[in-house]
């Protein structure tokens, strides 16, 4: 046996060692980082998960005025402003249900002009730089504004979703909601976080 093919062959050995060592230490990493993403998601999901369920929920414990509605096969229209946060997670939500028949749909827009139809606008962060404007225009329409924007309420806003104690809260300012139309159930006006 020559030996010079055996120091080869333990030369090639031990760069497939170092190229398998390489691959294996790749895919643990890319693992963690998904593993990671997938945790962040996860915590954000979850979050905004709760806060689908109350946007839809506070369709039940606002009344809104007849006019609020073209007509009376018009659907509940939950619309989103700016960036959506949810995704689909807020379709997931009201998939198949209704709001006192009224089928309910969700808008994603990004300008303030086009909110003709919607019942609750949930105010993205993304546009929080316009919120002086978004408000002078939602002030003439029976619209129940919604954000976790901070300080939403005291700039205006009707509801705003507080984070307590890692809990999902919201406060309400309920003269903001009776200057457009709106009535808040006092079951509502409960739970919610004094401001």
């Amino acid at each position: 046996m020559n030996i010079s093919y055996v120091f080869q062959g333990a030369i090639l050995l031990n760069k497939k060692k170092i190229v398998n060592i390489r691959n294996i230490v790749f895919c643990c990493l890319l693992c963690l980082v998904f593993t990671l993403s997938h945790f962040c998601y996860a915590n954000i999901s979850r979050e905004y998960q709760i806060k689908a369920v109350f946007l839809y929920n506070y369709s039940k414990f606002i009344t809104w005025p007849e006019h609020a509605f073209s007509s009376a096969g018009s659907p509940f229209t939950l619309c989103l402003l700016g960036k959506d946060p949810f995704g689909q997670i807020l379709d997931i939500t009201v998939e198949k249900e209704n709001m006192r028949g009224r089928k309910v749909e969700i808008k994603r827009i990004q300008q303030i002009d086009d909110i003709t139809g919607c019942q609750i606008l949930y105010i993205s962060k993304s546009v929080e730089f316009q919120l002086r404007k978004i408000y002078r225009h939602v002030r003439q329409y029976p619209i129940l504004t919604v954000s976790d924007i901070s300080d939403f309420v005291g700039r205006g806003g009707m509801i705003e979703f507080i984070n307590e104690n890692n809990k999902v809260r919201f406060t309400i300012d309920s003269e903001q909601l009776r200057s457009v139309g709106l009535q808040a159930d006092a079951n509502l006006l409960k739970i919610a976080v004094p401001r």
